[in-house]
């Protein structure tokens, strides 16, 4: 595939950005989506989730880690590198991830091996003990993921907005997960589960309709067996009723933002 380098933008969307990608759109039914997200974003434990999951399912072979709207790649590294970060544990038969996104400019970014990363990118991954020029090596060239459906305006201040620098992802990372454009309910229906699988979808629920959100976690409870886990994020489940839905198809929370399927 040929990954189109374009000059950075110097412009972001009326949103607040503090992290990786800000995309915004609207599909063709006018909904607007957003793809804000960061690395080692702060509504779950994520090294504490990695050696939950490692004791959760050490008498599994192999576990299936599925991403649902996993935009540029930020946090299918972030669960890469919260694994590495439980040393001396077997966390191979995590991987590779199963990472998707139906908006085409997020999955080019995301296979193009590239991504970029802003001041509080920087601190994150610091803070979780993540040495950055191990894994991401500075590239000349700008990755831009273009901000199609958004107004984009300036903005002076820089705890809002930082430009970010591009990277290039190191084999040790982008050889653990695979990348590819989908819509998330045709994945969810056709996942094979036997006990040993992981789906992140998370902080997408909010720009449904509610009657998405019931349909995707109906499906969920139908796909999964017990003992499997969901994750989601704190824009879900403070902005929606998922964490209702939830409960009434059979799954616990289990910690913040995580479900275990009980029935």
């Amino acid at each position: 595939m040929r990954i189109t380098f374009l000059p950075e933008y110097n412009k972001i969307s009326n949103n607040k950005s503090f992290g990786s990608t800000s995309r915004y759109y609207k599909t063709k039914n006018n909904v607007e989506i957003g793809t804000n997200t960061w690395f080692f974003r702060e509504d779950l434990d994520w090294n504490y989730f990695a050696a939950y999951s490692i004791a959760h399912f050490k008498e599994k072979e192999k576990v299936n880690v599925i991403q649902l709207a996993c935009s540029d790649g930020s946090e299918a590294y972030t669960t890469i590198l919260s694994f590495i970060n439980n040393k001396n544990e077997d966390f191979s038969k995590f991987f590779p991830i199963q990472a998707f996104d139906i908006d085409n400019e997020v999955i080019k970014a995301a296979k193009s091996g590239y991504i970029n990363i802003k001041q509080r990118d920087y601190a994150r991954l610091s803070a979780n003990s993540v040495y950055i020029p191990k894994y991401f090596k500075p590239a000349a060239a700008k990755l831009v993921i273009p901000n199609d459906g958004a107004d984009i305006l300036f903005y002076n201040n820089p705890q809002f907005y930082t430009k970010p620098k591009t990277y290039k992802v190191c084999d040790e990372l982008t050889n653990k997960v695979n990348f590819n454009r989908a819509d998330m309910f045709n994945v969810l229906r056709n996942i094979k589960d036997d006990s040993n699988t992981i789906v992140f979808c998370r902080n997408v629920f909010a720009y449904l309709p509610a009657e998405k959100t019931k349909e995707f976690v109906e499906i969920l409870s139908k796909q999964l067996k017990k003992n499997s886990l969901f994750v989601s994020g704190s824009l879900d489940s403070e902005n929606t009723l998922l964490d209702y839905y939830l409960s009434n198809n059979g799954f616990k929370k289990i910690m913040n933002n995580v479900y275990e399927k009980t029935v």
